[in-house]
């Protein structure tokens, strides 16, 4: 199979496992990969797709297990720049502080019930390149979370799903308190960032 040739929904049926990504893995000049749901990769796909070298967009769906260490091998695909993680994945903060460590990511999705809390918040805004993130519905990341990645200077377009125990009102809350400080601190005026809160 060569580039970007996705092997969508089909790979949600019998579930390709870890070993299905050892497979994968000698794509070595794949640059862009979709894998469905409930797929069963774990963190042993994750380290086996670490041989894609060239990948750069890779989309993971629900339910395939990926966990804190996952994540650890995903944050060392050094060309990765978008990457979709699909809801209960188990990524939890741990995960986040460790996807906070890709060196080139400038789009992160991250799907429902993965759990990050505010915590994975702190992690995520390590991401130096990183102008799109899309957080789920239930991730219950508050208006602390919120506040965390409200003053990452690159970021340009953030979306928080229902069920994060933050509103409109929260933000601009949090809004005018952080540009107390940046006043303060003499730091100007708050970076640009277009919020949709669900």
């Amino acid at each position: 199979i060569g580039d970007e040739n996705f092997i969508g929904p089909e790979g949600c049926i019998s579930g390709i496992g870890p070993e299905g990504c050892d497979h994968l893995g000698r794509m070595i000049k794949l640059k862009a990969l979709h894998i469905g749901a409930r797929n069963q990769i774990g963190a042993d796909g994750c380290r086996a797709l670490k041989a894609l070298s060239e990948l750069m967009t890779l989309h993971i769906g629900d339910e395939n297990f990926i966990g804190p260490q996952g994540c650890t091998e995903l944050q060392q695909m050094g060309k990765l720049t978008h990457l979709h993680m699909g809801g209960s994945n188990q990524i939890g903060a741990d995960g986040c502080h460790e996807l906070g460590k890709s060196r080139e990511l400038t789009t992160l999705h991250i799907g429902d019930g993965n759990r990050i809390d505010h915590q994975g918040c702190n992690g995520l805004r390590n991401l130096r390149k990183l102008t799109r993130l899309h957080i789920g519905r239930e991730n219950h990341i508050g208006v602390g979370g919120y506040g965390l990645l409200r003053t990452s200077r690159q970021l340009k377009i953030l979306h928080i799903g229902e069920g994060n125990n933050i509103d409109q009102q929260g933000v601009e809350e949090m809004d005018k308190e952080l540009q107390e400080t940046f006043d303060k601190e003499q730091k100007g005026k708050l970076p640009k960032l277009k919020t949709f809160i669900e």
